[in-house]
């Protein structure tokens, strides 16, 4: 905060100029720090927009010092300017940042790069091939249909022999997998030694401090991050009708192994959910943990609440979350490692995907079965293609991205429900390169 920033402000002076000779700019009081958890409250001041590089603010009362060291304290600005405003305009403010923010988060996608997005459905060029193979069954079925019966059983064959040695050879590359998890592996755990003790919760390293001279070696190595350089790290976390639990989701992310002070936890909650937000503001929240009111709107999708979300986040990384998700402790970490790490010689690493697996696996027959595809989904398969310069299709959860990527590609797409395996598909489109963590959700 510079001296600028507060002079002449001791006297109560008066604002220059009046919002409405300044156009609002929802963008400018996003990244303001101002969002849509914003709603309940009935502030005197609020982010406008930006002018010659200045923060404009637009404040109902008398700019006093307080307030404008409340202000620099809140946008993190080093000086603001001052415009007056009544009550009544801050409140249309905040209502027009809701309507910017919902549209933003349906309809941006699909503005920006319409050619990606599935608002469209299928295009015409699409529909050729469809079009044109029921012509064939058609009049195959006319000539002889004990032909066409032979002809599609053979392709179908064809097609789940290639569809199941793709999955083959996937499985066999996992092993050469490991042998390069090695290196990420090693850092990882001996970070995790060194970090904070999530139980102790206090600012040394705890009981898990590594010894001198694994730490001297650590350092040696260029491995050695603090908790100091550690980026905010953004958790999304869409929940609707999650009232009965959601002061329990919000509880489990106290497990994490990652400074409380660079967490950046947002609950997405939809705006007509009212007994999920009555439930979310009754429990006991952190100051690390924001409510996010997603504004009403179509299509209501899990991709456009995480949109709301990564519009709203501040962190350098950010990783999805379901309610039912419960994360490994170091995942953060693991990931955070793998992204610093990176060779960047297949591209740039833009996500990293933890491996899913259930809960109850021995609960019956069907969730033996679901872990076993899951294991072997995420365990074997990704992590084989992970070596390999194909695209990888994404998990709907626990997707780590570094955010400068995601943005980068547009985001997540809210007309798609596949949303995950398409953003996977997307990245690699764009370039960007998608690995996986050894680490379980």
């Amino acid at each position: 905060m510079t001296i600028s920033g507060v002079r002449g402000a001791a006297s109560g002076e008066q604002q220059a100029g009046g919002v409405t000779d300044h156009r609002l700019d929802p963008r400018v009081m996003v990244e303001a720090g101002w969002g849509a958890g914003n709603e309940s409250q009935t502030p005197d001041w609020i982010p406008w927009c930006r002018e010659h590089g200045e923060l404009l603010v637009a404040a109902s009362g008398p700019v006093t010092t307080a307030l404008r060291l409340s202000v620099l304290d809140a946008t993190g600005e080093s000086s603001v300017g001052f415009l007056h405003a009544d009550p009544q305009q801050i409140c249309d403010a905040q209502a027009q940042l809701r309507v910017w923010l919902a549209n933003e988060a349906a309809e941006g996608f699909a503005e920006a790069t319409p050619n990606f997005s599935a608002k469209k459905g299928i295009w015409r060029r699409q529909a050729v091939l469809p079009a044109l193979a029921g012509i064939l069954i058609v009049a195959g079925a006319i000539l002889d249909w004990r032909v066409l019966i032979v002809v599609l059983f053979g392709l179908g064959s064809v097609s789940f022999l290639i569809s199941s040695g793709y999955k083959v050879m996937a499985t066999f590359l996992s092993p050469v997998r490991r042998f390069q998890e090695r290196r990420i592996a090693g850092p990882a755990g001996r970070w995790r030694q060194r970090s904070v003790n999530p139980i102790a919760g206090k600012g040394g390293f705890g009981e898990n401090a590594a010894a001198p001279e694994e730490a001297d070696s650590l350092e040696a190595a260029g491995e050695s991050i603090g908790e100091d350089e550690m980026p905010v790290y953004s958790i999304l976390v869409p929940v609707f009708h999650e009232a009965a639990v959601v002061a329990s989701i919000m509880r489990s992310f106290l497990r994490l192994d990652y400074p409380r002070e660079k967490l950046d936890v947002l609950i997405l909650l939809e705006e007509d959910d009212v007994e999920t937000i009555q439930a979310a503001r009754a429990a006991e929240t952190p100051r690390w943990m924001r409510l996010i009111i997603v504004p009403a709107g179509e299509p209501r999708t899990k991709p456009r609440a995480c949109n709301v979300g990564l519009l709203l986040c501040r962190g350098e990384y950010v990783v999805i979350y379901d309610a039912e998700d419960r994360p490994e402790p170091d995942q953060l970490r693991k990931a955070l490692v793998s992204f610093r790490h990176d060779s960047g010689r297949q591209g740039q690493l833009a996500c990293v995907q933890a491996s899913l697996n259930f809960y109850n696996p021995d609960y019956n027959l069907l969730t033996r079965m679901f872990a076993i595809d899951y294991a072997h989904w995420f365990d074997f398969m990704l992590a084989g293609l992970a070596g390999t310069r194909m695209p990888l299709p994404l998990g709907g959860t626990s997707n780590h991205f570094k955010r400068s990527a995601l943005v980068g590609v547009g985001g997540w797409d809210p007309y798609n429900v596949t949303e995950d395996a398409d953003l996977g598909i997307r990245l690699a489109a764009w370039g960007y390169r998608v690995d996986v963590i050894d680490s379980t959700t």
